[in-house]
């Protein structure tokens, strides 16, 4: 008996079936389109998930919907071990995962394996000191085969349309034979430091497509909302085979700048709510981008657009004082209707070519290579003095002291690096 022939027979064995609570009470007509585990139907996860739904969406009242809700939670976890089984026999969770060498991590990414990858980036991406040793290796080895994709910042406020317009944009160079890896970077809470990733949602065909890789980022409270290891990540895919890296940015404040320092473009995308956006929009935005794109130009707000697209094009012109420069920077499309995304790419595309012809590309690499070995060398001095052992104990005193006026962050400070011995004078 197939999934679908599981389903039509599911209400009418609705009254037979009965799941038992953790306390032992009986909620009848709960788990009525839950087959047994035994039942050969349900030998995949696929069945059950089938299944599953069937029984939320024939529900007719919202005390049946929310006994199925509870009916169903308490079915995986107590089935937990069965749907993370392979071929119905359940995994051993109790055995770890299997370490990979560096040269098994190496092989992996080289051959475009995808599991190997996410893992790669994992380590990279970890604070662990050991992780971070084995991340120096492997990017070391990985080195000489980075470097040939090109590399694309997307930045904008919230609400601009920044996932609409990189699936847009994704789907049409997958489909002409590109490679495309997405890292999109999500803001952390200041709160809890947690993180939706959900860029996966956001973009479910460009997702869905092989030859394109999406990877979700936490910001973990970085200066200007990119990931900490945003660039190695681009080096790992880049060595992965992926031809186009294009990241997408929070879009806060000083982020701009931060991606500028890794990408070989930057295109920013605004609303077309033109008057406002452009009293609210740094000046600092429109000097570092390569590329601005007002979004969201079909129907009604199409006139709204080319309109915004003007003044921004008139900004510019008052910044560099070059019009002829800056014509070709602002563009108009619409990612919902897929209208003008073709001609984004082909000006980024103009734009590194111009790049790589002039010698400009190579400077602007190398450039950026040295901007992160300080910013490295930055965040390492500072997680290595936060860490340390003699700091840590005075710590505590210290920012008290700050919090009650008793000292100056000045002294504060100086008795920290004190503390480091680093010995030298503020």
């Amino acid at each position: 008996m197939d999934s679908r022939q599981s389903v039509s027979r599911l209400p009418q064995e609705s009254q037979k079936c009965t799941i038992r609570r953790a306390a032992g009470e009986s909620v009848p007509n709960v788990a009525w389109a839950l087959l047994p585990v035994s039942d050969p139907t349900a030998r995949s996860g696929r069945s059950i998930v089938i299944i599953t739904l069937a029984a939320c969406l024939t529900t007719r009242s919202r005390r049946q919907l929310k006994n199925s809700f509870s009916g169903l939670f308490v079915f995986f976890v107590a089935n937990l071990d069965f749907l993370l089984s392979t071929e119905g026999k359940p995994l051993d969770l109790s055995s770890p995962r299997k370490t990979l060498s560096i040269d098994e991590y190496f092989t992996g990414v080289r051959s475009g394996d995808t599991a190997v990858l996410a893992r790669a980036l994992t380590l990279v991406e970890s604070s662990n000191p050991q992780h971070q040793l084995e991340a120096e290796e492997l990017l070391t080895q990985l080195m000489p085969f980075t470097g040939k994709a090109i590399r694309v910042g997307i930045t904008g406020t919230p609400g601009a349309g920044k996932s609409t317009f990189i699936e847009a944009l994704g789907l049409q160079l997958v489909r002409a034979g590109h490679r495309v890896a997405v890292l999109a970077i999500d803001p952390s809470s200041g709160i809890t430091g947690g993180s939706i990733l959900g860029d996966k949602t956001r973009m479910p065909n460009l997702a869905a497509e092989p030859s394109a890789y999406i990877r979700p980022t936490a910001s973990s409270g970085t200066l200007g909302g990119a990931a900490r290891c945003t660039r190695e990540s681009m080096l790992v895919c880049e060595a992965a085979g992926y031809d186009i890296v294009l990241i997408e940015t929070v879009g806060v404040g000083q982020s701009e700048s931060y991606v500028s320092h890794m990408t070989d473009c930057l295109v920013a995308l605004v609303s077309p709510a033109a008057g406002d956006e452009l009293q609210g929009i740094k000046r600092g935005l429109l000097e570092v981008v390569d590329l601005l794109v007002v979004n969201k130009a079909d129907g009604e707000l199409r006139t709204a657009c080319e309109v915004a697209a003007r003044q921004y094009r008139n900004a510019l012109e008052t910044i560099t004082g070059s019009h002829a420069q800056h014509e070709s920077k602002v563009y108009t499309a619409s990612a919902l209707e897929n209208e003008g995304v073709d001609k984004v790419w082909t000006a980024v595309e103009q734009h590194y070519n111009r790049m790589q012809a002039n010698g400009t590309l190579t400077t602007r690499r190398q450039n950026q290579n040295r901007h992160w070995l300080w910013a490295i060398v930055e965040e390492r001095l500072r997680q290595s003095i936060y860490t340390h052992p003699a700091v840590k104990a005075i710590r505590p005193q210290l920012e008290q002291e700050v919090l009650t006026g008793a000292i100056s962050v000045e002294s504060a400070a100086r008795r920290i690096l004190d503390a480091y011995d680093l010995g030298c004078e503020l």
